[in-house]
């Protein structure tokens, strides 16, 4: 086994959390908002409403994993 650096760790966690970004955004893209349950409008202000994915995207600098 090779060793796993600090530094891929880092680039790593940052891929994560923009796969999860995109994960979300591809789910917020196919419902409407009249037709959620209870639990999926719990689940969107979550993604959303506080802001956690984003900060730690911000962070992480996970927009220069994307270029």
């Amino acid at each position: 086994m090779r060793n796993y650096t600090a530094a891929e760790l880092r680039a790593d966690y940052g891929r994560a959390l923009l796969l999860r970004l995109a994960a979300t955004v591809g789910w917020l893209a196919t419902v409407r908002g009249d037709d959620l349950t209870r639990r999926e409008r719990a689940l969107q202000e979550a993604a959303l409403g506080n802001g956690r994915l984003v900060a730690a995207l911000l962070d992480h600098d996970g927009l220069a994993l994307i270029g």
